[in-house]
């Protein structure tokens, strides 16, 4: 997510919870702008979106990455990333309003040994990632993909 303007905001502004142990971060476009339309592969034997998903900048077009299971996260990072084995490509809808844009919100997880305060020493190392869409029609906070990484 390093060609984003990543603004940092609690996890509990994206629907998580309080105490939940992610970095969260509104996404915005270097244009400026921040609402996207989301695309990602579906995948019909789990009925969700999995990796690659691009977010699109519904202001200027600029497409890029959110994230590839194959190339980011910590299984990535040890050589060992996920293939999901795909079915076809789609723009994300929100199943409330049915817009496909709005805000995103990308969280990401990272497993430590709370007892010893060991952190992540990388960024890249995270073992969860949740993109939630934060609906400009009604507020809504729905997640549109949940990735275990590790």
């Amino acid at each position: 997510m390093q060609d984003f303007v990543c603004r940092a905001v609690p996890a509990a502004e994206v629907g998580l919870p309080a105490d939940a142990d992610f970095n969260t971060y509104v996404l915005e476009c270097p244009c400026g702008q921040d609402t996207w339309s989301v695309e990602g592969t579906w995948f019909e034997g789990r009925s969700c979106f999995v990796g690659p998903l691009f977010a699109v900048c519904t202001s200027c077009g600029w497409r890029h990455r959110l994230i590839d299971l194959s190339r980011d996260g910590y299984d990535a990072s040890i050589g060992d990333g996920i293939d999901e084995g795909a079915s076809s490509e789609d723009t994300w809808a929100c199943p409330r309003c049915g817009l496909n844009a709005g805000q995103v919100a990308a969280s990401l997880g990272y497993q430590y040994d709370e007892e010893s305060g060991e952190r992540a020493s990388r960024h890249d190392l995270f073992d969860a990632f949740i993109l939630t869409h934060l609906c400009t029609k009604d507020e809504a906070r729905v997640e549109i993909a949940v990735f275990e990484c590790a």
